[in-house]
């Protein structure tokens, strides 16, 4: 038997911070009969830091529903590690240009 089918969906940054978003979410959940865990939602970095407090909380709420949560674009915008360890991600995916500017940043210290 085959594994089943992911959905994915990108969350804006006008979404992480509405304080129904999760509830929202909840409830498309219910009405579709999709398995939470079949769900991963994803967020970039630049949608957290406008307010880092109502995205962990809204980030916390959905993951307690068992939808998978990835950061999408780190290293694009101004998260530090500390801020990130305190976000709920199942995965983070590196931005392309952060990994070449900290190999670069390697080679001139050399």
């Amino acid at each position: 038997m085959g594994q089943a089918a992911q959905h994915r969906g990108e969350v804006s940054a006008v979404q992480v911070h509405s304080t129904g978003f999760a509830q929202t979410v909840h409830q498309i959940l219910l009405d579709t009969g999709l398995s939470p865990r079949r769900l991963e939602l994803e967020i970039t970095e630049t949608a957290l830091v406008r307010d880092l407090t109502r995205a962990l909380t809204t980030l916390r709420q959905i993951k307690a529903l068992g939808v998978r949560i990835a950061m999408d674009d780190f290293g694009t915008g101004y998260s530090s590690l500390s801020n990130l360890r305190a976000f709920p991600f199942d995965k983070i995916k590196i931005d392309g240009s952060f990994v070449k500017s900290v190999n670069a940043k390697s080679t001139d210290r050399s």
